[in-house]
Parts: C-alpha cells; sequence; structure tokens
C-alpha cells in the first residue's frame, strides 16, 4: 500500500491511549529535517485496524467493536485521563454535593456537532433517556450505568415519560440526583457519548439502527466519518473545529483484514501503521512483535477483565463454598503470565 504521507508513531500511539490494551506500531517513519523537533507534527494520516462494528450507534449497542470506534466521533461529559481519573470533556467543569448523591455539570461553550448544530443540556438528558428507553432492549447492559440516577429505572420500566433525577438548569447546566453514592458515575455513566437530540428526536427506538446516521455518526468527537466500507474500511477526517483541539492526523484509515493473523501480517509488511492488541492481535504475535525491529509495541492503560461464570442451576455450583474454593484454587498470577504475558492486573 503506498501512501504519500505517514504518521509517526507518537501520533498513532497517542490514538491508542484512548482505546487502552497493549498497541504494535510499525516504525516506518516519514522522513526528517535536520534540526527539526521529532515530536507530535501536523499532518499525514494512519492506517489502523480496530475490529469493525456492526452500528456506530453508541445508544443501541453495548458490544465491544462500537465501544473501540464511537470515542473518534463522539464525546462524553467527562473521559479518562492516564490513570483513569475522570477529566472534563464536553463538561468544563462540576460540582458534587456533600453527600456524593448529586452532580451539576457545567457544559463548555461553544461545542458544535459535526454538522454544525451546538451542543446544550438537552442532548444530554436526551441521549441518557434514548439509552433507557423502554424499547431500547439492545442497550440494556448500558442503560444499567444510568440506574442509580432517580426515577432512571421508573423510566426504564415505562412508569414515567422522562428521568426524574436528570434537570436542565440551563442550555449549558445539567443536574443529576442519584438513589445512592454510586463510584463509577463520573468515569461510567457520565462518560457515555453524548448523541444530537435534533438528529434522533423524531426516530423511534425501534428504528434507531436503521437510521442512516448509525452508519454515519453525527458527534462531537475528534474525526468525521467519510466513508464506511463493511468489512473493509472505515475511513475519517479530523474535525478541524473539535473543541479539545484539532488532532495532529488529517486522516485514519481502519482496515477490516480477514482476520487477525491478516491483521498482523499487514503490521510487519508496513501496511498497518498501528493494531490494537487487545482489540486485535492475537496475544501469540506478542513476542513477535517485540522482538522485530521495524515494530514498537506498547502496553497503554485500558478497562477490561476476565473472568469465569458458573452455572448455577447445578447444585454443585450453587454451593457457594464449591465457588469460593475453585477461587481461591486459581492461580492468577499464573494465568496472567501465560496469557498476557505480563501484562495485566490480578
Amino acid at each position: 500500500m503506498t501512501r504519500e504521507f505517514r504518521a509517526t508513531r507518537r501520533q498513532v500511539l497517542g490514538y491508542g491511549a484512548a482505546l487502552g490494551g497493549l498497541w504494535v506500531a510499525s516504525c516506518v517513519s516519514p522522513a526528517t529535517t535536520p534540526g527539526v523537533s521529532s515530536g507530535p507534527r501536523r499532518g499525514g494520516q494512519a492506517v489502523i485496524y480496530i475490529n469493525h462494528p456492526d452500528t456506530l450507534n453508541p445508544a443501541i449497542s453495548p458490544v465491544s467493536t462500537t465501544i473501540y470506534n464511537t470515542p473518534f466521533f463522539y464525546s462524553g461529559l467527562t473521559r479518562p485521563a492516564d490513570d483513569y481519573q475522570p477529566q472534563p470533556d464536553l463538561a468544563e467543569s462540576w460540582t458534587v454535593s456533600p453527600d456524593g448523591k448529586q452532580f451539576t455539570f457545567k457544559l463548555r461553550s461553544g461545542v458544535k456537532f459535526h454538522d454544525g448544530q451546538p451542543l446544550t443540556a438537552d442532548d444530554v438528558k436526551f441521549t441518557w433517556e434514548l439509552i433507557s428507553h423502554p424499547d431500547n432492549l439492545v442497550a440494556r447492559q448500558i442503560a444499567g450505568f444510568f440506574g442509580r440516577i432517580v426515577g432512571a429505572n421508573d423510566f426504564t420500566a415505562g412508569k414515567a415519560t422522562e428521568i426524574a433525577g436528570v434537570k436542565i438548569v440551563d442550555p449549558l447546566t445539567v443536574q443529576v440526583t442519584l438513589t445512592d453514592v454510586y463510584a463509577p458515575f463520573l468515569t461510567i455513566s457520565a462518560g457515555q457519548p453524548i448523541m444530537p437530540k435534533h438528529v434522533w428526536k423524531d426516530v423511534a427506538v425501534k428504528q434507531l439502527a436503521a437510521h442512516p446516521a448509525s452508519r454515519k455518526p453525527i458527534g462531537t468527537g475528534p474525526f468525521v466519518l467519510d466513508s464506511w466500507t463493511q468489512n473493509e474500511s472505515i475511513v475519517m477526517h479530523a474535525y478541524d473545529e473539535y473543541h479539545l483541539g484539532r488532532a495532529n492526523l488529517d486522516r485514519i484509515i481502519s482496515l477490516a483484514p480477514a482476520d487477525q493473523t491478516a491483521g498482523f501480517n499487514l503490521l510487519k509488511s508496513g501496511e498497518l501503521d498501528a493494531m490494537g492488541l487487545y482489540a486485535s492481535v492475537p496475544i501469540d504475535n506478542y513476542d513477535e512483535a517485540k522482538s522485530d525491529p521495524n515494530i514498537e509495541a506498547r502496553p497503554v492503560p485500558g478497562l477490561a477483565n476476565m473472568y469465569a461464570e458458573f452455572n448455577l442451576r447445578n447444585p454443585l455450583f450453587a454451593d457457594v463454598r464449591v465457588r469460593k474454593a475453585l477461587s481461591y484454587a486459581t492461580d492468577r498470577g499464573a494465568l496472567r503470565n501465560s496469557l498476557w504475558r505480563g501484562q495485566a492486573q490480578h
């Protein structure tokens, strides 16, 4: 694959940080000019591999492929820092009541969706109610993130016409009241992508998947979708009016190789600039990536977990003592070192 511009590894891996996991990048670099800093530069494109989703509508899909891809196009009220502490995104600031149950978010002024329409508090309330809507059966897993908001469960059960605990104070202020203290609220619930009310308000929930904007998202994220050819490529360009500053990359092309091994082979040949280990690279390729002088492997903080589920209909596993015994007998360190080459915590 011939490309006129290539991204630096720093540019490519910077976007890996937003997705978490282990990222590997081709070390083919653009020509450098003597005396010019080798730090991040504006321009160029990156060709990457992230597993492609069935939809780019974050309100109807809790699956990982959608979660990996939507940060390019959407933003939440908060976003995680490198240590996963919440930091401002669409919300420039927030306050928390002394009892930890009420959050007041102040939105950034001047934020625009990709179609030029302004972001307001209406979009926040609308998005959370869209996810929690009684007809949105696919998103039940996501809706659980909002279950501790006053009135959310009644709304999801069809017993209320709105989520009572989400109040619009003014066009740029949203107040949220919880039923009890919920530690992950700022990182998980407030981090959910905010969608434009003006695009979705007249679309029946059961018709969301078929709507064109589920394949061509209109968000506030750092990139704007150019094209999406299913199982082939997703092409996007930098959003000039992104509220956190325009991305250094001009364009990103996300390919969809036939399988993970094919993707890794493209990386080795230099046809890919980067791919994510957790998202797409077989763990067996990690050692090979580390030993290849043309590939840089870099761990990036990510949130994921692996666990065993027990069939409690089986009388043996219904006994909590058995489950505890199996838990105590599991060598988590050995699993961490053998399955994930030490790149995990337990």
